[in-house]
C-alpha cells in the first residue's frame, strides 16, 4: 500500500486512478482536438459554460456503461 496526502491507497485504488487519468487524458486530448478543428476552420468557437451536476454525469455514464455489460 502507498500513502498518498488522503491516507494510504491500495492496489485496487491505484488501478481505478489509473483508469481515470487514461480517460481523463483521452477526453483533454478530443477536446484539443476539437478547439483546433475549429481554428483551422478559420471559425470562432463558441462556448457556453454552466454549471453541471457531476453527481448527474457519473449517473448517466454508469447507466450507459451498465448497458453495454
Amino acid at each position: 500500500m502507498a500513502l498518498g496526502s488522503a491516507g494510504a491507497v491500495t492496489e485496487m485504488q491505484r488501478h481505478y486512478l489509473s483508469i481515470i487519468k487514461t480517460n481523463a487524458d483521452r477526453l483533454s486530448d478530443i477536446v484539443n482536438d476539437l478547439l483546433a478543428s475549429v481554428a483551422d476552420r478559420g471559425r470562432q468557437a463558441h462556448m457556453n459554460f454552466q454549471a453541471i451536476s457531476l453527481q448527474r454525469v457519473i449517473f448517466e455514464v454508469v447507466v450507459l456503461l451498465q448497458k453495454k455489460l
